[in-house]
């Protein structure tokens, strides 16, 4: 049996078929795990590697290969999808960001050696991100409500006497959508879009 401490080698990876029910991840729970890999040549192919959590569902496949061990990477296309981001976050010990908002998160990523070694500083790649209508907690956005108060596209609403967007706790949006590249573990983006009452 592997200690913790093990070093992983792609050259002595066995072919896994896993199903795990439920998991502890550290402290965070996650359910119907599945690991499905195939061992070839200087290469280890990801075909499945999926799980989920309450309001979250997590699937990809992808591939562990190089022409040695010492030379290896890893490549991961995942999608995430979530009824309510709010409470997925909070499922992961990310408590107090988003209040409900139903989304996608769809991406493609390489990091050098294993997913279990791999370090973070040398990850690249991309991924998007839609989310539907939701709230931004603990967001302070100064004079961005007073604008709120004045927005046309809020009109109506105010006219209902309807003030939910500007007084509740929070920053409520009707969309954020967007796509990002990363850079050795640092992510930019020039075309994240929001949306909400108090302007785009």
């Amino acid at each position: 049996e592997p200690s913790a401490d093990a070093e992983w080698k792609m050259s002595e990876f066995p072919a896994l078929d896993v199903n795990i029910k439920k998991l502890y991840f550290d402290k965070f729970l996650i359910e119907k795990v599945k690991l499905d890999t195939t061992s070839e040549a200087n290469e280890v192919k990801i075909n499945h590697l999926n799980f989920t959590n309450k309001h979250l569902v997590f699937s990809s496949n992808g591939r562990w290969w190089g022409p040695n061990d010492d030379e290896a990477k890893t490549n991961l296309q995942f999608t995430i999808h979530t009824d309510n981001i709010g409470m997925a976050l909070s499922n992961f010990g990310f408590k107090d960001t988003f209040s409900e908002g139903k989304g996608a998160f769809k991406g493609d990523f390489t990091l050098p050696g294993s997913l279990m070694d791999g370090s973070i500083a040398g990850l690249n790649g991309s991924f998007d991100l839609d989310l539907g209508k939701g709230r931004i907690k603990n967001f302070e956005p100064g004079n961005a409500k007073v604008f709120g108060l004045l927005s046309i596209q809020a009109l109506p609403k105010r006219l209902r006497l309807d003030f939910d967007d500007v007084t509740s706790d929070g920053f409520g949006y009707e969309m954020i959508k967007g796509s990002f590249k990363i850079r050795d573990g640092d992510a930019f983006t020039d075309n994240l879009v929001m949306k909400s009452a108090i302007g785009d």
